[in-house]
């Protein structure tokens, strides 16, 4: 079986994974053959987060999800870049998770202050006041769901 298709756009596409960790394990690439985040445009790489932020959705509202992993996988080595969204179930038996061991203490601290000294401000736009509006007004538009307003009224 080949991966389904279940979303697409100018910039990326997204596929129910043919091997699932899980029922709902959602794979987003972009249409670029880019190996990594860090040469994309931040534009580019907020779109991918936000599909997978919508896919993420979805399988909460579609599948009833009680929670989703998304991972990505950026760099030489890696899949080819993509963006993963996993809906979790109690018990899916989802091995996604590893024991912590205390680190050295110098190591964290020269490695906090590298990521310190390296990092770019992000440009934050300020807040805008709510406007409140009637829900059957905003959720459909030409009677077309809108996917951001139903994705506000989640309740993970």
């Amino acid at each position: 079986m080949t991966a389904i298709e279940v979303y697409r756009d100018d910039a990326c596409y997204a596929t129910i994974n043919d091997e699932p960790s899980t029922l709902g394990h959602i794979r987003i690439y972009p249409h670029s053959q880019i190996e990594c985040l860090e040469n994309m445009k931040s534009t580019e790489v907020l779109h991918l987060f936000k599909v997978a932020s919508i896919c993420s959705s979805m399988l909460y509202e579609g599948m009833k999800a009680q929670g989703t992993n998304i991972i990505c996988h950026n760099g030489k080595g890696q899949h080819p870049l993509c963006i993963e969204v996993l809906a979790r179930f109690n018990e899916d038996n989802l091995g996604l998770m590893w024991e912590p061991t205390q680190g050295n203490p110098a190591e964290i601290t020269t490695t906090a202050n590298m990521i310190k000294d390296k990092i770019i401000p992000v440009d934050v736009e300020p807040s805008r006041p709510i406007v409140q509006e009637s829900p059957d007004e905003i959720s459909e538009v030409e009677g077309k769901v809108n996917l951001r307003i139903e994705q506000l009224r989640r309740i993970p």
